[in-house]
């Protein structure tokens, strides 16, 4: 969706980045809240802006990660996961 991408040097709303997004504000409300409690994204008064760690996430950081937390939900790498417990 690149959340990151859309917040720039100022906190943006949720309606606004949910909207610029074309997804739901209240789901993306709570995917925001989540990452906020692990130090990715900060929440003020309903907009939410950038922390050092939610900076990696943006496309035109030089240092991006933005291609890792993709990779990691892909469906090879969950599927690979769930069959973990018969690896003995």
């Amino acid at each position: 969706m690149g959340v990151a991408d859309r917040i720039g040097d100022q906190p943006v709303r949720i309606g606004e980045l949910a909207s610029s997004c074309g997804v739901d504000p209240d789901g993306l409300d709570r995917v925001l809240r989540l990452f906020r409690t692990h130090g990715i994204f900060q929440r003020q008064h309903g907009s939410y802006g950038h922390t050092p760690s939610s900076l990696l996430l943006r496309s035109d950081h030089p240092m991006t990660m933005r291609a890792f937390p993709q990779m990691m939900g892909m469906p090879l790498k969950w599927g690979s996961l769930t069959e973990f417990k018969h690896s003995s």
